[in-house]
């Protein structure tokens, strides 16, 4: 009978996806708490991947997408024909430049090498 019961609680282990500890597998948010843990090692992984390996490229792509969705935005709320739309571009002039120094100028000079 004890065999019986040992064997099916190593039944049980093996079903499980992660192992954690008793009080948060029966935790209500216990699966919640997986995902986060996992997500985060999960995101860790990867920048320590891009930083060592990939020489920043997603940190790079990420970064040229998301102010290229803020230069969007920018010009598709501020954008009044009729008024001195001057600022607007000042703004997005900065914010390319920015973008490139961040970036360490290496699409300008992808674009350049590819328009030659």
């Amino acid at each position: 009978m004890r065999l019986l019961a040992a064997r099916s609680a190593a039944a049980r282990m093996k079903q499980r996806w992660i192992t954690l500890p008793y009080f948060l597998n029966h935790y209500k948010y216990g699966r919640h708490i997986k995902w986060s843990v996992g997500s985060v090692a999960a995101f860790t992984g990867l920048y320590y991947l891009d930083q060592e390996f990939y020489a920043r490229t997603f940190q790079r792509n990420f970064r040229t997408i998301w102010n290229g969705i803020c230069l969007t935005l920018d010009y598709k709320l501020n954008f009044q024909p009729g008024k001195d739309i001057e600022a607007v571009h000042q703004r997005s002039a900065e914010r390319i430049l920015k973008v490139c120094q961040q970036n360490g100028y290496v699409l300008p000079l992808i674009i350049h090498h590819s328009s030659t």
